[in-house]
């Protein structure tokens, strides 16, 4: 004798509800706009910058033509792909280094800068000046001198330190890298660049 048994489970009204509610909430999740955190820096986090429209045109231009400094944070308001790069050069601003959390490091061009033309893309959500204790390691910034970082010296004389100075993509190693540390009374002992 041939026996054809299927099992067929007839799904229940509280499964349904359970599956249809999980898949809403993954819908929902990908579809949420994601939260703008803060930089993580080494001395600590700062918060998200997020402005509207005419805050962000004035700052962009406020910070686009400060003497000596052109490099800034920008927020970004989603990720940013090569286009959306290409985009924000065209209007005079190149995204540099990511810093995390649609967070980079840019570069302004005061003289092909267009902010409106920036804000109106809506690709970002704020801009900021660069602090200096951002970008230095905070154990110099406390004049605190590790062991392993001494190269020469001794306790009864002045110290040498090894330190590692890293510059923005668009700088020059050979001229602006070394023109600073020179002025620091530094000596570039090597170049690395990546």
């Amino acid at each position: 004798m041939n026996c054809d048994c299927r099992l067929i489970r007839e799904p229940r009204p509280a499964q349904n509800c359970g599956v249809v509610f999980t898949m809403l909430l993954l819908v929902l999740t990908c579809f949420a706009a994601p939260a703008l955190g803060g930089v993580n820096w080494r001395v600590g986090a700062s918060p998200a910058v997020s402005m509207d429209d005419s805050q962000l045109i004035a700052e962009l231009e406020s910070l686009a033509f400060r003497q000596g400094a052109s490099h800034v944070v920008v927020h970004a308001s989603r990720s940013l792909g090569q286009e959306d790069r290409a985009v924000l050069a065209e209007q005079g601003l190149a995204l540099l280094t990511y810093l995390g959390d649609h967070a980079f490091f840019a570069v302004t061009n005061g003289q092909q800068l267009d902010a409106r033309a920036i804000a109106d893309t809506k690709m970002l959500a704020g801009v900021e000046a660069i602090q200096r204790n951002w970008k230095i390691q905070p154990m110099i910034l406390d004049g605190v001198v590790p062991e392993h970082v001494i190269v020469g010296g001794d306790a009864r004389s002045e110290i040498t330190v090894g330190v590692y100075v890293m510059f923005h993509a668009d700088e020059s190693l050979l001229t602006t890298g070394v023109d600073t540390v020179t002025t620091y009374e530094g000596l570039v002992r090597d170049e690395l660049e990546s």
